[in-house]
């Protein structure tokens, strides 16, 4: 029984330290470095679709960190529900995001590099 704790126990705790020390919440002044950065004219589909302007879609962002690097992860959302006013959430953690696996350039999923302060992977979600 021994021999079957130890290890439970090194990859519980190996599982939360990685988990708490790679996520952190963006400042404001970050996020205005991202939002500067989108320029959502050169999305692959954006000939296809009539895209809103930034300011017109829900906007998640989480930091993380990604091979050692702090990143910023962003999700930005066409609001179906005509009566609110996107914003900006942070969330603690990318799974805070809206969870949708299609709808085109109507969702954009982005990373932004905060050392190189570029965004180094954008695009639509696929079209089902």
């Amino acid at each position: 029984m021994k021999r079957l704790i130890f290890p439970i126990l090194v990859i519980f705790v190996g599982f939360t330290g990685v988990a708490s020390s790679q996520n952190w919440n963006p400042s404001d002044a970050e996020i205005a470095k991202v939002e500067a950065s989108i320029k959502l004219d050169q999305l692959p589909y954006w000939k296809i679709s009539k895209l809103p302007s930034l300011t017109g879609y829900e906007r998640y962002y989480a930091g993380s960190t990604l091979n050692g690097e702090k990143v910023i992860f962003g999700e930005l959302v066409f609001p179906f529900d005509s009566k609110s006013k996107p914003s900006v959430h942070i969330v603690a953690r990318k799974s805070g995001f809206p969870v949708i696996m299609d709808g085109s350039c109507a969702i954009v999923n982005l990373v932004y590099s905060v050392k190189g302060q570029k965004i180094v992977s954008i695009q639509c979600n696929g079209r089902a």
